[in-house]
């Protein structure tokens, strides 16, 4: 009977594995078309009988039921979330985050009564329907960053009894009127609560201290906070991680901290804390202290020399910039082990390091001493650092020369800053660094005449910055090898000289890549090269020759800045070049020996903002720029243009300021509409 029994479920099981709930599935075509989407389709799976294989959809395998629904994010995705959603009665994961949703939160998702988890951060939905409190088992809320909550957000959320986390970090909430707190229940369960990002005022904390005895992070960073740091905090004893950053909370801390034996983080920077930072540091130290993670930088405590903190000796990290330090680093900071691996004090008042020669330190991975007082030679105990992983020491006054004897014990660097020094750097062309950066900033330093051969070996660099060091050479062929993984290249303020390279490798880049070079300053010379995919490109002020041409085979999808002014370029500007590059705000082709027309094409770029064309030889008419509705400054000064003012300039410009057309030969009157809308600069001689 029992074999026959497990063979019927096998049965079952196998059917149900083949083919969704029919109604369920309907319900997904439905939810589906509310949804618009670009050339990603994230719903090009969804076709067929059997919406259990579809992309995103988890079944159960017993019932059939969906269980599961994720629709990851693609460009171009958006839509609104429909009430459809709420026929999948026996759904317990619900994600959707970063999808550009609009509109209201069904009222009808309170009848989901399975749901466990829901994500539906990074949208642009407006409300929390108070039947979100039916959910009895939901777990995880997060909502974050969209952008306009309701009124009674708190209400709605005090309901869910099940709760343990709930992320809703900006989501524009309301603040609460104290007269609604006695009304609201607090929750036996939440574990997590993040309400960072919300421009909160204190009149949230009573119920934030209220609302959890189990709070194990908590997070409300980014708000209004404005009284001194509650006292009541202190009783939190389950608090492992509190940020309180980027607020106007004031004081010290309280001494209730000292019970707060679980705490593991703590970010209290960007506040007006005040006072001697030693009486804030005291209220750290406990016998059973567990802190590994101190923030409290970017407040105005009393100038002070660095209090010892080796009563916290659990630290691995401590950022300690711009809170008014004075005087020396102290010996104690270094003898002990492994305290302090990660030690930010930069943008303060250090004169120097006291240093015993017998400390150990191998624990120490991370020190940044930038913007300091700090003079002299370069730090000798740098060099017995074998674990450092990142050094900042710029825009001090250290005098020194820079020998392999300084570096060659580094093996584990990864981020160097030297920059705004008086450095010099020493090192033969076939010494071979023990470190591979991702990071080399040494602005100002001196690097010799030549160009560098040690970073030949630098080969994982994505930063890099080597302006203004002295170099009088030409590019090395391996140098172009480097600019494959470099999505920040400034090489500017130098002699180098010689041609570009006729191609550069891919990059790839996207909507949230960098990708500055940063050619400007030098003696290059030649024509110029196709470039690659970049955000920003600086070639100002070199001897560069020839037209533009290049450009119409150069990919510029994402590019936003282009400076290419005072050179020595010659040519039309063909219309080929500017239609491949939707996004640019900032052209510079000034000071350049550039003749012809100016093209119709400019006419859309529609993100223009700052259009620099003065000191050429173009001739002709100002085409139409009605669509760049972003202009804020247009200098065509000092070229052969001729023709009247175009209407068009005070009917469709609505951003213009400032317009250049001195040493030209416009004719007639200035359009008295350029003046009704904005305060205008013009220049027109």
């Amino acid at each position: 009977m029992v074999a026959i029994l497990w063979i019927s479920l096998l049965c079952a099981e196998s059917f149900h594995m083949n083919k969704c709930v029919e109604i369920e599935r309907l319900a997904l075509l439905k939810f589906k078309d509310a949804y618009i989407h670009g050339m990603d389709n994230p719903f090009a799976s969804w076709k067929g009988e059997d919406c259990c294989k579809w992309k995103g959809i988890l079944c159960d395998n017993i019932t059939g039921h969906i269980i599961s629904l994720k629709i990851e994010h693609a460009p171009g995705l958006g839509g609104k979330l429909v009430s459809s959603i709420c026929e999948l009665q026996h759904l317990t994961s619900l994600s959707l985050d970063d999808n550009q949703l609009e509109g209201n939160i069904p009222e009808c998702i309170g009848s989901l009564a399975q749901l466990i988890e829901v994500n539906l951060a990074s949208n642009k939905l407006v409300r929390i329907p108070p039947s979100l409190g039916n959910l009895s088992n939901l777990q995880t809320l997060d909502l974050a960053y969209n952008y306009d909550m309701i009124v009674d957000w708190l209400s709605s959320i005090s309901r869910i009894p099940s709760l343990s986390e709930l992320i809703s970090v900006g989501c524009g909430l309301h603040n609460i009127t104290p007269s609604s707190l006695p009304h609201l229940n607090s929750s036996i369960s939440l574990k997590s609560l993040d309400l960072g990002e919300n421009n909160l005022n204190s009149s949230i904390l009573p119920w934030v201290i209220n609302v959890s005895k189990v709070l194990e992070t908590l997070v409300l960073s980014y708000n209004s906070l404005q009284q001194s740091i509650p006292y009541e905090f202190g009783n939190m004893f389950f608090l492992q991680y509190l940020d309180l950053s980027h607020n106007e909370l004031q004081g010290s801390l309280p001494k209730s901290y000292k019970s707060m034996y679980q705490l593991k983080e703590l970010h209290l920077n960007s506040n007006k804390l005040s006072g001697q930072l030693s009486d804030s540091i005291q209220q750290l130290c406990c016998a059973n202290n567990s802190l590994e993670y101190l923030d409290l930088s970017d407040n105005p405590f009393t100038s002070d020399p660095l209090p010892n903190l080796s009563c916290v000796s659990s630290l691995v990290t401590l950022s300690l910039q711009n809170t008014n330090l004075v005087g020396l680093l102290p010996k104690w900071l270094f003898v002990h082990s492994p305290f302090l691996q990660n030690l930010y004090l930069s943008h303060n008042h250090l004169r120097g390091v006291d240093i015993i020669d017998d400390a150990n330190l191998s624990a120490i991975r991370k020190l940044h001493l930038s913007f300091n007082q700090l003079s002299g030679p370069f730090p000798h105990i740098i060099s017995q650092l074998p674990n450092l992983e990142e050094l900042s020491i710029s825009s001090n006054k250290f005098n020194d020369i820079i020998d392999k004897t300084h570096l060659s014990n580094l093996s584990k660097l990864k981020f160097l800053d030297v920059s705004q020094n008086s450095l010099s750097f020493n090192l033969s062309s076939d010494w071979i660094p023990p470190f591979k950066l991702t990071n080399l900033y040494a602005s100002s330093c001196q690097l010799g005449l030549e160009f560098p051969v040690w970073l030949k070996h630098q080969t994982e660099l994505t930063e890099f910055d080597i302006s203004n060091t002295g170099i009088s050479d030409s590019f090395p062929k391996w140098f172009w090898n480097l600019s494959l993984t470099l999505e920040y290249l400034n090489v500017s303020h130098n002699k180098l000289n010689g041609p570009m390279p006729k191609s550069f490798p891919n990059t790839k880049v996207n909507y949230d890549s960098f990708y500055v070079w940063d050619f400007s300053f030098n003696h290059l010379n030649g024509s110029l090269p196709p470039f690659p995919e970049l955000r920003s490109l600086f070639l100002s002020n070199n001897m560069l020759i020839g037209s533009l041409s290049s450009f119409c085979t150069s990919s510029g999808q994402y590019l936003i800045y282009l400076d290419l002014s005072s050179n020595l370029l010659t040519g039309k500007l063909t219309d080929c070049y500017w239609e491949k590059f939707p996004s640019l705000t900032f052209l510079n082709l000034a000071k350049n020996n550039l003749s012809g027309k100016v093209p119709t094409s400019f006419g859309v770029l529609r993100h223009i903002e700052s259009l620099h064309l003065n000191n050429n030889n173009l001739s002709g008419e100002i085409p139409s720029l009605i669509l760049c509705h972003n202009l804020k400054l247009i200098d065509v000064g000092d070229n052969n243009l001729q023709g009247t003012l175009p209407m068009w300039m005070g009917d469709h410009l609505p951003m213009l300021i400032v317009i250049i057309l001195r040493a030209n030969k416009f004719h007639g009157n200035i359009p008295t509409n350029i003046f009704q809308e904005q305060a205008f600069t013009i220049y027109h001689h």
